[in-house]
């Protein structure tokens, strides 16, 4: 390396890779605990919203997960003891079957043995 042009270039170049590279590592080690940290009393008020709702109101069930989509953000599906989708608030999309959870989500309900609500 002759030129001090070059040698600034390639540090750049490398400085703009590590950040680049610890970003990523950083996405995919904190990111989704971060996400579920930050909104997990949104989660919370959300289940006992739909919790209450089912038990009192089942009629109006279906539009209500819809209105709490639209409002929350917050895509539910209510599933049974099996995880078969009972609801949902979540329209058809190409390759989506609404018959069954997600196969990475089901794995979290296995693992984790959370409460239901997909976002």
């Amino acid at each position: 390396m002759k030129s001090i042009r070059i040698k600034i270039s390639l540090i750049f170049a490398l400085a703009m890779l590590f950040m680049i590279a610890l970003g990523i590592i950083i996405n995919n080690l904190f990111l989704e605990k971060y996400y579920i940290y930050k909104n997990k009393s949104i989660f919370i008020d959300v289940n006992e919203k739909i919790k209450d709702k089912y038990r009192n109101d089942r009629e109006d069930f279906v539009d209500y997960i819809k209105f709490i989509n639209e409002i929350e953000n917050v895509n539910c599906m209510v599933t049974d003891s099996n995880l078969q989708v009972q609801y949902t608030s979540i329209t058809r999309r190409g390759g989506f079957n609404p018959a069954r959870l997600p196969n990475d989500v089901e794995k979290i309900f296995k693992d984790k043995y959370i409460c239901v609500l997909y976002y």
